[in-house]
């Protein structure tokens, strides 16, 4: 009697058709999963900027209605050398300064003491992953701006890590150091309209904020979180064209009329 000897191997045509049907099946899901994975750091990194808005409005409400600028922390602490020997020099407009000094500062160039935004408002919120937003690769083009070095033993190590996802407004800080006053609540005419914290812009796939990667790519707007003066947060579109200098996605200044006169009422474009 005779038997029939069954191979149960797969043809190599089997194994290719296989093979081929799960590259397929790769191509059609993981831009799916990319995209849910990035949907999720979004809504994560509203949430940051939200209790962002929330630590400034418990500070104000410590210090009479007052939020902190770049004269309160004008010298950062160990590391980060100050102008007239770390004082605030005096009722001006100081630029950059203002920025590598306080708006977007974490932590001073010894790469272990808070400064800036961190140092004032970390008390409130007692969690510095708060600052980073979770698409944020730690490298942005005001760490080199600002001569932030390299720190191997401190609690961050690169020059971006130095440097919080988002920043206090620009033209609050040029308001108070030209005018040389503090802001109060009762000088931000339209607080449900006016952003306070405004994310850097790490949802455009780049590895440099996408606010300030150079083109315009046909974009008129780009989108990134925000939180106001009252303390809500949500999407804030930043435009294209600006009065402040060459076009460009200029998150340091939001909006398109007189760009820190909070004598005026200000609106920003949405």
């Amino acid at each position: 009697m005779q038997y029939s000897r069954r191979n149960n191997a797969f043809t190599l045509i089997e194994l290719l058709v296989v093979i081929a049907i799960i590259a397929i099946l790769a191509a059609i899901l993981f831009p799916v999963f990319a995209r849910a994975r990035e949907s999720a750091r979004k809504t994560a990194c509203l949430s940051n900027v939200r209790q962002l808005g929330t630590g400034s409005r418990m500070y104000a409400q410590d210090y009479d209605e007052t939020y902190p600028d770049s004269r309160d922390t004008w010298f950062n602490g160990p590391g980060l050398p100050g102008t007239n020997n770390g004082v605030w020099p005096g009722p001006n407009y100081y630029g950059a300064e203002h920025i590598c000094r306080y708006a977007m500062r974490l932590y001073a160039n010894d790469g272990k003491t808070l400064g800036g935004i961190g140092l004032v408002y970390n008390p409130y919120l007692k969690n510095t992953q708060i600052f980073r937003c979770p698409s944020d690769p730690g490298t942005r083009g005001w760490a080199e701006a600002c001569g932030v070095p390299n720190t191997p033993n401190g609690t961050v190590v690169s020059p971006g890590d130095h440097f919080s996802s988002y920043y206090q407004r620009h033209a609050h800080d040029a308001y108070t150091s030209i005018k040389g006053v503090s802001m109060k609540d009762s000088a931000v005419q339209l607080p449900s309209q006016v952003a306070l914290f405004i994310e850097e812009g790490w949802h455009g796939g780049t590895a440099r904020p996408y606010l300030w990667d150079g083109t315009q790519a046909g974009d008129s707007v780009r989108w990134v979180n925000a939180t106001y003066y009252d303390g809500h947060a949500k999407r804030l579109g930043i435009p294209w064209v600006l009065p402040t200098g060459p076009g460009a996605f200029d998150g340091n200044w939001v909006q398109k009329v007189d760009p820190w006169n909070f004598d005026n009422a200000l609106k920003d474009t949405e």
